[in-house]
């Protein structure tokens, strides 16, 4: 095994070949976009990521041409479904008046 820009490069034993972890080659390749949306979004470069990941180029546009960066980023609209949904999800949270 071997590294070669941060990618770990696996020889098969006894051959030639050469594997790596996809995933991590990815990450490399997309290291300096990402570096680039930290600075440019700073606490918001992650959801911004995940839109550009997205490929909904509506969305991509959307977010380029409103330049204040105050975009409304999707959120999870999940609904409780009945009392003791509610009353879990209400144990979870802290109150933070008290």
């Amino acid at each position: 095994m071997f590294q070669k820009n941060g990618v770990k490069i696996f020889l098969e034993h006894n051959s030639r070949k050469r594997y790596l972890i996809r995933m991590q080659f990815e990450y490399a390749r997309l290291k300096k976009f990402i570096e680039y949306l930290k600075k440019e979004y700073q606490l918001a470069w992650f959801d911004v990521f995940k839109i550009y990941m997205s490929m909904d180029i509506e969305r991509v546009v959307e977010m380029e041409e409103n330049r204040n960066y105050d975009f409304a980023l999707e959120t999870n609209s999940y609904k409780p479904q009945g009392n003791h949904e509610i009353s879990f999800l209400n144990s979870l949270t802290i109150n933070l008046s008290e």
